[in-house]
């Protein structure tokens, strides 16, 4: 298929994707809005021994799966706004000016980070911005850490920095860089930081735990090594260079990378979406900060995820020894990484690109221009989340089409 009929069936769904937001507004669901109801929380067995645990939460789950919006009007839950969709939406529509020059999409991303900038979680501290998600959110390994709504995040702080950053690329403006300063004020003074050694340290995911989370850490350092270009701070350098060498240390010998670091690796498990991510901040910290090991580290990486996430027809597996549910996260964030490392991997990258793209329009897109949550064995499960699958589409999908864009621009059409 030539790139730019791809390219055209790629802005085809963005424009009927934003036509499904304007409609909807910013507020939606989200895979885990349900989890901070106390009566959930009791019926899922948070609350259960652990012999109990199991089997509780397997009923509430399979109601979730069977029933997702029965359930959600059960428990009253509101749509909310969601901080890190609001940012993925500004990416999104940014990349959409910078390939169109059409003011309306800078006004899209102007109202998304206007948002953010009202609804920090530092609403009293005019120093720092943070956001976190607009519910309850669990995690932890030796103890289950509880957070409460709206506690910021390293991984939604830095989606929102990312953004200023991008507008500051395109505009000039220099208040977006004081923005993510801001943000990057957030990450270093009140995320934990565990100093592995002399040469590695790691961050956690908030400023409530010690977690070591491996995506979250690479994360903070792609953002700091960005930032630290704009602002020439050697200091904020150096701290991302050591917690992106714990994260990249952790590289298993056939590529992959699990979720959890030590000493918190619960289980030896490896997901679609969050090796996808990976593969995404490991290239885009070479952007800013390369390293001699880079291009060997991406290389298996992506060797990997291609070889063992993904089946012959270029269908994203969710784990590498089952591939249900597909999942629109991981279908959204194949399609970004694809995009994206293709600049640079152009063999490997494209054939997939155009396979997990066909794939996702196809079999997750709904009527109404968005998208579906998951496909599992005879169910399919159409709700149209948020964050988890509309915003993180329309960066996906926008970063897709600017990669075509630019290809057909330079390279002729393919």
């Amino acid at each position: 298929m030539k790139a730019s009929e791809m390219q055209d069936k790629i802005l085809h769904s963005i424009h009927h994707l934003d036509l499904w937001i304007e409609n909807n507004g910013w507020a939606g669901y989200d895979p885990y809005d349900i989890r901070q109801y106390k009566l959930y929380q009791i019926l899922a067995g948070i609350y259960a021994p652990k012999y109990l645990r199991f089997f509780t939460r397997r009923m509430v789950e399979y109601a979730e799966k069977h029933h997702p919006m029965a359930v959600r009007k059960g428990f009253q839950i509101p749509k909310r706004i969601n901080a890190k969709g609001m940012g993925l939406f500004a990416r999104g529509y940014l990349n959409l000016y910078r390939m169109k020059e059409d003011d309306k999409y800078l006004a899209k991303a102007d109202e998304c980070l206007g948002w953010l900038l009202e609804n920090s979680s530092f609403s009293g501290n005019p120093s720092k911005l943070g956001w976190g998600y607009p519910f309850t959110w669990y995690a932890g390994h030796k103890e289950q850490h509880i957070f409460p709504p709206n506690t910021p995040f390293s991984v939604v702080t830095t989606v929102a920095g990312h953004a200023f950053l991008d507008r500051f690329d395109i505009l000039r403006e220099w208040s977006d860089v004081e923005h993510a300063q801001k943000c990057a004020r957030f990450l270093l003074e009140d995320l934990n930081r565990d100093e592995i050694n002399e040469s590695e340290l790691c961050f956690s995911y908030g400023p409530l735990d010690n977690n070591h989370v491996i995506n979250a850490n690479l994360n903070v350092a792609t953002f700091l090594s960005r930032l630290s270009r704009y602002i020439d701070d050697d200091d904020m350098l150096h701290l991302a260079r050591k917690a992106r060498k714990f994260s990249v240390s952790l590289q298993n010998g056939d590529g992959s990378w699990f979720y959890w670091a030590p000493p918190d690796l619960k289980f030896w498990s490896v997901d679609n979406y969050h090796m996808g991510i990976k593969l995404e901040w490991l290239w885009m910290v070479r952007q800013y900060d390369p390293e001699p090991e880079d291009e060997e580290n991406l290389k298996k990486g992506l060797r990997y995820y291609i070889t063992n996430l993904f089946d012959s027809d270029g269908l994203p597996k969710f784990t590498p020894f089952d591939p249900y549910p597909y999942d629109v996260h991981s279908a959204s964030q194949a399609i970004a990484t694809f995009a994206l490392l293709k600049k640079d991997y152009p063999a490997a990258c494209r054939s997939m690109l155009v396979k997990i793209v066909q794939w996702t329009l196809k079999n997750l897109s709904n009527a109404d221009g968005s998208f579906a949550y998951r496909i599992y064995p005879g169910l399919k499960d159409q709700t149209p989340h948020i964050r988890w699958g509309q915003a993180w589409m329309l960066w996906a999908l926008s970063c897709a089409a600017r990669t075509l864009h630019e290809d057909s621009f330079v390279n002729g059409d393919e």
